[in-house]
């Protein structure tokens, strides 16, 4: 019972995000919405998100400390976004931590070391500019359950750093022997990184990331959709979308992140139909070429579905 109950929730998530994007559309001028972005725009904003995948590769290569191989490390990025617009769980991120260690030839707890750097250094620049959307929207309720989340995280870090031995008792009482030696990998790999040179270094690749992201927002609404949105303004939108694209969902929130563009636009006076073209055609931009790429990265790689799928069960 309990393990439909999550698949249920979200589908309920899901049904009541599409019912609350298409109720009372005009078609019609949803249409003609859709027409009215520039190519040239679009054009624009994907050579930026092109740019910003390459960030990431160059992020990943530092984390993980493999000098030479910027394209395995971009191609992990782009395998890990597409899979999880395609498959549920977030299992783009184990697909990537294999493909780390079948490419660079890292040990696999070193890959999931470095999944778990990127994906906490994001959370705490989506921390970052949900204090200053709160300011903004004054909705600091917003960002208190992410604030908790980050504090949590951190404090464990410092906990690891401070007292090493605790983790190695925590290790010592899990079961599975494949488990243990995984477990006390990855909190070697952890250890080595508690430092405030790596954590700097890592924050300015991680702003220079989100800072591409935001471009790509900015540049959207303001030159594509021909919206009149302060900075300010398309600054809260892409922190409300980068949220929506973070709820857990479908795969890819298809359905979700249209409802929450719809409801972010909203609350700055754009139309229905136009919001809901906005959020369909940005979302299209983000979700088709990485999944495309990732599935030929797959077909090439030697990886299967089947595998990721096993080896997230054991792992």
């Amino acid at each position: 019972m309990s393990r439909m109950l999550k698949p249920g929730l979200r589908l309920g998530l899901v049904a009541a995000c599409l019912v609350y994007v298409l109720w009372g559309v005009d078609f019609s001028a949803l249409g003609q919405a859709l027409a009215a972005f520039s190519p040239w725009a679009l054009v624009f904003v994907a050579v930026v998100m092109a740019a910003d995948y390459v960030s990431m590769g160059l992020r990943l290569r530092f984390i993980t400390g493999v000098r030479a191989g910027l394209a395995a490390h971009f191609n992990a990025c782009i395998l890990g976004l597409g899979l999880n617009n395609l498959l549920p769980a977030k299992a783009g991120e184990l697909a990537k931590a294999l493909y780390l260690r079948k490419k660079t030839g890292i040990s696999l707890g070193q890959s999931l070391d470095a999944v778990f750097w990127e994906r906490f250094f994001d959370l705490n620049a989506l921390l970052s500019l949900g204090f200053a959307a709160a300011v903004i929207l004054d909705q600091k309720l917003l960002i208190i359950p992410l604030a908790a989340l980050v504090s949590v995280v951190w404090a464990g870090l410092f906990a690891l750093r401070l007292w090493p031995d605790a983790s190695r008792f925590l290790i010592g009482l899990l079961y599975f022997k494949r488990l243990k030696l995984l477990a006390a990998e990855i909190t070697a790999h952890l250890a080595e990184h508690l430092n405030f040179r790596f954590f700097l270094r890592l924050g300015i690749y991680t702003a220079v990331t989100w800072g591409l992201y935001g471009i790509q927002y900015f540049m959207f609404l303001t030159w594509g959709a021909g919206l009149s949105l302060s900075a300010t303004q398309a600054a809260a939108i892409f922190l409300i979308g980068a949220a929506g694209m973070a709820v857990p969902s479908t795969p890819g929130a298809v359905g979700v992140y249209e409802a929450v563009m719809v409801a972010a636009l909203g609350l700055y006076g754009v139309g229905k139909e136009q919001a809901l073209a906005v959020g369909l055609v940005l979302h299209m931009l983000q979700y088709i070429p990485s999944s495309v790429y990732a599935l030929a990265l797959l077909a090439k790689s030697g990886l299967s579905l089947r595998q990721i799928r096993e080896e997230a069960q054991e792992t």
